[in-house]
């Protein structure tokens, strides 16, 4: 296997496999799977505390909601197959993120990851030095 060195000259490496590959790679999935639904969990966190919030009820004559009744539906959710998602049960949501031709968007999911993506990384990192055996 052909690699560059720290000057950028080609150097030649042997590469092992390890006879416990399959056991090291589910080690892996069950500890990044894990991961996943703790900063999951932190980002619906994050959405929630930052949702735009009304200072009034809205009255109209299909629904009545109380202020706070966007950051009360977002919730971290596990998808089917494996993985995690973060669902906003407020049909509104979508617009308060983007925005509309009427309104400015207010985002809160996507600063809510970026406040989290830091996290993220270093619980991955830390999942696999503890793999590094």
């Amino acid at each position: 296997m052909a690699l560059r060195d720290a000057r950028g000259r080609f150097t030649t490496r042997n590469v092992y496999f390890n006879d416990d590959l399959p056991g090291i790679v589910a080690e892996l999935e069950t500890g990044c799977e894990h991961d996943e639904r703790e900063i999951a969990n932190e980002v619906a966190t994050t959405a929630r505390r930052l949702a735009p919030k009304l200072n009034h009820s809205i009255i109209y004559p299909s629904f009545h909601r109380e202020p706070g009744w966007l950051a009360e539906s977002i919730e971290a959710d596990e998808v089917p197959g494996g993985g995690s998602a973060i669902r906003v049960g407020a049909y509104w949501g979508i617009f308060q993120e983007y925005g509309t031709e009427y309104m400015h968007a207010q985002p809160f999911l996507r600063p809510a990851a970026l406040e989290n993506e830091v996290e993220l990384i270093r619980k991955v990192r830390t999942t696999l030095q503890h793999l590094d055996r």
